[in-house]
């Protein structure tokens, strides 16, 4: 099994997918579900509860298999697609597929293959067409799993699935010194938003400084207009060191805003606003003291899975601990909510979650219509292993403060930390996965 070094080390602890299942046609939309591990707050349960509003479809592959390397699962990407319909990205090695399904899982279209290609991201744009983030991939880079010098474009697609632009961001020029690339991570390494005119990327890279600096890993922020061109006046290197959650949302005054996590400059989950350049960590709080040391050999501030707007303010889930930081090769953590402001202020914080003796990871975040749906692996994977996805998931529904109104109820679905949701123009939310080198998706939606 091929070595695994920087941020691809950092997610593969948690990385993990299911067993393959046999095609089935569509099940109904169903419960079976039981509580547990809740820091009981908020009003009164919505109807109906959100155990009942699970469906799980498998979707086959048909030519080819799910899966990049020969120790990572099998990645599916998951957009909302017009009418209620769903759009699924995943890589057979270094060719890249793309297949809409409409409301009822009939494909619309033939699948788009890319050869050449990693999809990394996706994110659909207001005009029902779509971005990728799309890595340039030979296979030199599959065999030494990405630890080399990687290319990441911009690949937008029109309502039509005609392109129209794919734009090189970084990378493709070697590692020589001064030179920057895209530092590959599993999920969460890539954050994308659209307006519709004005697309924003935000992304793990590494950097040469050449001499005895030598190479470290950082993000950059870059907004590319609908020509295809980036605009260099919204366009920020290492904003914060080593980030690797990386998040970018628009604010309902219409500004960009991203949060990621630093180990070092900053500590902790830092919120940017790019437009008025206000900047704040929102987690750890200074009346913790928690310092650079604290973070070495840990994940720092903890694993940031998911941000989301809810009106005039944006939430955001952790799996972290109580003193700040966590390291979870040894540690215990808990799920925390996070509610800030589009500069970073008025922080509020909730924990989510008090479970001594079970360490919650990535808990997932969508919006649903007033709340907000948040989601994390309820169990180990089957096998042990980093190839199969834990069978069942841990859901609770939150109001825009993050007090729970349903749940925490465990659900038979699949669901791996590394999965990324969607919401769908139903206001259904969705996420994928499979297994590796398997040739059929499960498709998780949760209705409104």
């Amino acid at each position: 099994m091929m070595a695994c070094t920087g941020i691809a080390c950092v997610h593969l602890r948690h990385l993990a997918r299911m067993r393959a299942a046999a095609p089935s046609a569509p099940g109904p939309w169903r419960g079976g579900a039981t509580g547990g591990g809740v820091v009981p707050s908020g009003p009164s349960a919505p109807t109906p509860p959100v155990a009942s509003r699970v469906r799980v479809d498998d979707v086959p592959v048909g030519t080819g298999a799910v899966g990049i390397d020969n120790y990572l699962a099998g990645l599916v990407y998951v957009a909302a697609a017009p009418a209620g319909g769903v759009r699924l990205g995943w890589n057979d090695r270094n060719t890249a597929y793309l297949r809409t399904l409409d409301a009822n899982l009939a494909p619309v279209g033939a699948d788009l293959v890319l050869p050449g290609t990693v999809i990394t991201a996706l994110q659909a744009t207001p005009d029902g067409g779509l971005l990728i983030a799309a890595i340039t991939a030979t296979d030199q880079h599959i065999a030494n799993a990405f630890q080399t010098d990687l290319e990441l474009s911009l690949v937008r697609l029109g309502p039509d699935g005609a392109q129209r632009f794919r734009t090189s961001l970084v990378g493709g020029r070697g590692t020589q010194p001064e030179s920057i690339w895209h530092a590959w991570s599993p999920a969460h390494g890539v954050g994308l938003a659209s307006t519709g005119t004005e697309h924003a990327v935000y992304i793990t890279i590494s950097k040469n400084f050449g001499g005895s600096s030598g190479t470290h890993q950082g993000d950059l922020f870059v907004v590319v207009g609908d020509d295809g061109r980036v605009k260099a006046d919204r366009t920020e290197t290492w904003s914060a060191s080593h980030s690797n959650q990386l998040f970018v949302e628009r604010t309902a005054a219409g500004e960009w805003l991203t949060v990621t996590v630093g180990d070092a400059y900053p500590i902790g989950v830092y919120v940017i606003n790019r437009d008025r350049d206000a900047r704040a960590v929102v987690w750890p709080p200074e009346e913790l003291g928690v310092d650079r040391d604290d973070f070495n050999s840990t994940l720092g501030a903890g694993y940031l899975c998911g941000v989301v707007r809810v009106g005039d303010r944006f939430l955001a889930t952790a799996s972290t601990s109580r003193k700040g930081y966590t390291d979870f090769w040894k540690e215990q953590a808990d799920v925390l909510a996070i509610g800030f402001d589009a500069s970073g202020g008025a922080v509020t914080r909730r924990w989510l979650t008090e479970t001594p003796s079970t360490t919650e990871v990535c808990p997932l975040l969508a919006s649903q219509g007033g709340t907000v749906l948040t989601a994390w692996p309820a169990s180990a994977p089957p096998d042990g292993s980093y190839r199969e996805a834990p069978t069942q998931t841990t859901l609770a529904v939150l109001a825009p403060d993050g007090a729970i109104v349903d749940g925490p109820v465990v659900v038979d679905a699949p669901l791996s930390s590394h999965d990324v949701p969607a919401t769908l123009t139903d206001g259904t939310v969705a996420w994928a996965t499979a297994d590796y080198r398997g040739s059929t998706i499960r498709l998780v939606r949760v209705r409104p």
